[in-house]
């Protein structure tokens, strides 16, 4: 089948508000192995989940990646949101076979935008080439000076040059028809501490956040970005109560009406060390679309996913508030995605 964009003339179904089977689409699930169990196979398209996120277990060589996909997508009644974390650095989920650029900093430091423009865009068309249409790239957090767990992937601790990195990342991935997607609101880059192992706190006050941290996702905004996701943090100043997936005061409050954002906003995956060391998994993915989010990612274990979905099942069926806070997600995921070319 020639790629087609998502319309008329696609087999892909059109409108997805549906509630009956559509609510699931705000939902990107990983899968464990080269090729996913049939019991995966099978939970993605009786729910009808929104996409699948892609790791480096996924992935031995981008030929077994394309194949991959070109199977996936048969169990697909909406098209799916197809993400990887394909960054530079240290954070590339395809490590051979394939362009492997620097790490952010390495841009950063020595204020090259034309390689910055050069990597992302390359990036972006190689992955359109297998079937990915979202880089969950760049990073958009402002590393911290006295030094932070993230400093090698972020463009620098100025935020206006961060800003101008972000805002061509940006343009770069999308000039490739893929989505892009700025990470990790409010902002980390201060942080010692990582939240794939623990819950950490930033003592931050909002004036910082706001004069610093939210300038590059103000950048991207600007600049048209598709996502921005969150991450799980305590930040007191923005919120003295939730973590930040959980905070609508900084989802919704800040993000969507402060900044703006009108594009998908994303969760960090919510099987990561500072939810999953904490919180129930079914209440947590719960409490973050109340909080704002569009899409929640659960990225690695099959019982988990399970046990999400089936509380989700019957909670839209029982909840008629919940019911219309999930149908404004999906008109969001269905604009995204209409534009997206798929095979």
């Amino acid at each position: 089948m020639a790629k087609t964009k998502f319309g008329r003339e696609s087999r892909w179904q059109l409108t997805m508000s549906r509630l009956e089977n559509g609510w699931a689409q705000i939902f990107i699930l990983g899968y464990q192995g080269v090729s996913p169990s049939p019991e995966f196979l099978g939970l993605i398209a009786r729910y009808s989940v929104g996409g699948i996120i892609f790791f480096d277990r996924n992935v031995p060589t981008p030929a077994d990646l394309q194949k991959e996909i070109s199977n996936l997508t048969a169990n697909f009644k909406y098209p799916p949101l197809l993400m990887i974390d394909q960054e530079g650095g240290r954070v590339n989920r395809i490590k051979k076979d394939f362009p492997i650029f620097p790490a952010a900093k390495t841009f950063g430091d020595a204020l090259d935008f034309q390689s910055t423009e050069n990597a992302y865009s390359t990036t972006a068309a190689e992955l359109k080439k297998l079937g990915i249409n979202v880089n969950l790239a760049p990073v958009a957090d402002v590393a911290s000076q006295s030094g932070s767990y993230m400093a090698d992937r972020s463009f620098g601790s100025d935020p206006e040059k961060v800003s101008r990195f972000v805002s061509l990342a940006v343009n770069s991935i999308q000039s490739q028809n893929l989505l892009a997607c700025a990470k990790h609101f409010p902002g980390i880059g201060s942080l010692q501490e990582d939240p794939h192992k623990v819950l950490p706190l930033s003592n931050q006050g909002a004036q910082d956040f706001r004069e610093k941290d939210f300038l590059p996702f103000r950048a991207a905004i600007e600049s048209n970005v598709s996502m921005i996701m969150t991450t799980h943090v305590n930040c007191p100043a923005l919120d003295d109560k939730e973590p930040v997936t959980f905070s609508t005061k900084v989802v919704t409050d800040i993000l969507r009406r402060e900044l703006n954002f009108p594009g998908l906003i994303v969760s960090d995956d919510m099987e990561m060390g500072g939810i999953a060391n904490y919180f129930e998994p079914a209440s947590a993915c719960e409490k973050a679309l109340l909080a704002g989010h569009d899409l929640i990612l659960l990225c690695h274990s099959l019982e988990k996913q399970k046990e999400v979905l089936a509380h989700f099942e019957s909670k839209i069926k029982s909840d008629n508030q919940f019911e219309s806070r999930v149908k404004e997600s999906l008109a969001r995921i269905e604009s995204a995605k209409a534009g997206l070319e798929y095979a």
